[in-house]
């Protein structure tokens, strides 16, 4: 057996032995069952002890795959498909996803960070808390709590930006937008825009005022448009769409218009 060399002086271990002999020979034998005694109780020890570790890293081992199991089975997609549809996220932030759209997240890692992707377009109503983060291709979007709408393709990503304030992260650099501000992102280069109502109204105006503000909107250039200051206009122009607008000034004032490119004519009947 091997001795460890801290127990090899006698004298040392059998100082506090009490023999009932004072002249008692064994003395070595005495010794080498102490040793052995020794040995024993610490092989006992270091198995206990590597019974212990093994337990903890099988349990361990456990948590880990539970945990797994749980974060994966945890993964949720939703894809609307050909409708419009609305969904409420675990924080009751409201999303309203236009056609053709996918998002994904996950339920539990939620708690922890809102965090999500999308692939199409959708508008987000997000309720105040932690930074929510809307991760596409393109770039990522990020509010505290906001409303605002991403639309990304494959090689374009818009953002606009209705309530609060809207952090936009691409390649091309970091941009803050704050109510009705609107960015376009090509996947080189970053375009700010302004985010328009549906409709604009406008009462006993003189044309050209109604025509510098077509022209603010669609970027387009209207030729001679001061010559039709005595031409005044009740109604209101359609912001996402340009020939309806144009439709709408043709009628109720009675001119008719040829465009070209970004060169619009008025023309007089």
């Amino acid at each position: 057996m091997q001795i460890n060399n801290d127990y090899l002086n006698i004298e040392a271990i059998l100082k506090d032995v009490k023999f009932k002999e004072e002249k008692f020979l064994r003395k070595e034998e005495i010794c080498q069952s102490i040793l052995d005694y020794i040995e024993n109780d610490k092989r006992k020890r270091l198995r206990a002890r590597h019974f212990i570790m093994r337990s903890l890293a099988t349990a361990a081992v456990a948590i880990v795959v539970f945990v797994t199991g749980a974060y994966w089975a945890m993964n949720t997609t939703v894809t609307s498909g050909q409708d419009v549809m609305a969904i409420v996220l675990p924080d009751n932030s409201d999303v309203v996803m236009q056609p053709q759209t996918s998002i994904k997240y996950n339920r539990l890692a939620w708690v922890f960070k809102r965090d999500l992707s999308l692939e199409g377009c959708a508008e987000f109503s997000v309720t105040h808390g932690s930074t929510f983060t809307v991760n596409t291709a393109l770039g990522d979007i990020s509010v505290l709590g906001t409303r605002f709408m991403v639309d990304v393709t494959s090689d374009e990503l818009v953002v606009e930006c209705y309530e609060g304030s809207v952090s936009v992260k691409t390649k091309a650099g970091k941009k803050v937008l704050t109510k009705d501000q609107k960015l376009h992102f090509d996947g080189e280069e970053t375009t700010p825009g302004v985010v328009w109502p549906e409709f604009i109204e406008f009462e006993n105006e003189s044309l050209p005022v109604v025509l510098s503000k077509i022209e603010e909107i669609y970027d387009v250039v209207f030729a001679d448009k001061n010559s039709f200051a005595n031409i005044e206009y009740s109604g209101f122009i359609v912001t996402g769409d340009m020939e309806e607008t144009l439709d709408l000034l043709s009628i109720t004032c009675d001119i008719d218009f040829n465009v070209n490119g970004n060169q619009i004519s008025i023309i007089v009947p």
